[in-house]
């Protein structure tokens, strides 16, 4: 090899060498602060698991939605940290660049205040506590389970499947209907021509037999409780009845109580009234 070239490589490497072994260094240490996020995350995870598939607690939905937030946050912050730093490495002067940028970030500004609004509600969201992953919730005339979290978006998968991506900062208000209990309640109509003391009881034992059975005694909280006459309307007495539940199971107890209750009225030949029409009848006339 020519004397000069080989000079001229043996310098480039030294010049070389010392920036490149920071950078290396920054991107493994960068990694590694990482997988140590990560594997401080999992283990969190693991601590709230209650090792029950078929139940996930309040711990864990917590858990899991501070999970995202902390990995998403801490890839975007040491990532802008890292490209700071090897610009400075590779002798780029960044106060051009940071000039630039906050010339560029102004005129942004005026055109993303939707996004910082949504990012500020997703904090507060997550720091209040406000819901959580695989709660159902009603947000204005959108109802369903929050499948996705972010500090700009919640996502909802409504029971026909559709799934509906709501910016945070357009939510006024949430309806929780899965928080700690829920509650199933029913309006039962009645003829007016029937005892209610007899129904009352009857509804009685229907709700103390469905909490003698499996799997509802695991989902109800506590006895069905008859609250009594709830309105007269025109064809029919209502009586109202409820029963608290499990989170998000008040819909499943709902639907057997109504079953169990048909047939319980069904079996005491106590017919569900329905509105009917007298016709007067017709006035006799002369042929």
């Amino acid at each position: 090899m020519n004397p000069e070239l080989q000079a001229w490589l043996e310098r480039l490497l030294a010049v070389l060498w010392l920036p490149g072994s920071k950078v290396a260094l920054l991107l493994v240490g960068s990694y590694l602060l990482l997988r140590g996020i990560d594997f401080a995350l999992d283990r969190l995870r693991a601590y709230a698991d209650d090792k029950d598939p078929a139940h996930v607690s309040d711990a864990e939905k917590r858990v899991e939605k501070i999970n995202i937030i902390l990995r998403s946050a801490s890839r975007v912050i040491i990532v802008a940290i890292v490209v700071v730093n090897i610009l400075e490495i590779l002798g780029i002067n960044i106060g051009p660049l940071l000039t630039g940028a906050g010339v560029v970030g102004v005129v942004i500004g005026f055109g993303a205040q939707s996004l910082v609004r949504d990012l500020l509600a997703g904090l507060f969201v997550v720091f209040e506590d406000q819901y959580r992953l695989g709660d159902v919730v009603r947000v204005d005339a959108l109802t369903g389970t929050v499948e996705r979290m972010g500090l700009r978006t919640t996502i909802l998968r409504d029971l026909n499947g559709s799934v509906h991506i709501i910016p945070n900062g357009s939510i006024s208000r949430v309806t929780v209907l899965t928080r700690e209990w829920s509650r199933a309640l029913l309006d039962i109509r009645v003829g007016y021509q029937h005892d209610l003391s007899q129904i009352e009881q009857l509804l009685q034992q229907v709700g103390q037999s469905l909490r003698n059975e499996d799997p509802w005694r695991n989902l109800t909280l506590e006895d069905l409780q008859v609250l009594g006459v709830e309105d007269l309307a025109e064809n029919a007495v209502i009586i109202r009845v409820m029963m608290k539940t499990l989170p998000g199971k008040q819909w499943e107890v709902m639907r057997e109580l109504r079953r169990r209750i048909k047939q319980a009225l069904t079996d005491e030949n106590i017919p569900i009234p329905f509105p009917q029409f007298l016709l007067p009848p017709a006035p006799d006339h002369d042929p």
